[in-house]
């Protein structure tokens, strides 16, 4: 999430994610930016493992984006 953030600053389609970001935190005058640490933060309460602890390393991201 943060790295497609990234790479849409400054394109319309970024307005999506402050919608998200106003919906998740309830908060109308979220931005992107506050929606990428409260799932940050929700990931870090429920203890969600990361793709790493499942052995996942960057030499698997394009097999997994093929299987999008």
């Amino acid at each position: 999430m943060e790295a497609n953030i990234k790479a849409l600053t400054g394109q319309a389609a970024i307005e999506r994610y402050d919608e998200i970001a106003r919906i998740v935190t309830g908060d109308q005058t979220a931005s992107a930016q506050d929606g990428v640490q409260w799932v940050s933060d929700l990931v870090k309460e429920l203890n969600i493992p990361s793709f790493s602890a499942h052995g996942m390393n960057e030499a698997h991201i394009p097999e997994a984006v093929q299987k999008l």
